[in-house]
């Protein structure tokens, strides 16, 4: 399923290295799981951190993040764009 994730973002160039790694934001006695490493951890997060960021500029540009308003009236904005597709 990872690896179907990555391919979907076109990240194919990244090496999930799974293995048994202690994560250190589960409780102390239960931190063993088989997962990504933690290198391939952050440069997912960093990424898509990343594409977030170009997602929340693209939204800006279409006018659906309007300083001033109300969150309650730009979503009523953005199902009105959403129309007139």
């Amino acid at each position: 399923m990872d690896e179907t994730v990555l391919k979907a973002y076109g990240w194919e160039d990244i090496n999930l290295v799974h293995d048994f790694y202690e994560v250190d934001y589960l409780p102390e006695n239960d931190r063993v799981r088989y997962t990504i490493s933690t290198d391939t951890r952050k440069e997912v997060l960093k990424r898509l951190l990343k594409l977030n960021h170009e997602i929340h500029e693209q939204e800006v540009k279409a006018g659906l993040h309007v300083k001033g308003k109300s969150k309650k009236k730009q979503r009523a904005d953005a199902t009105e764009q959403i129309k007139l597709f």
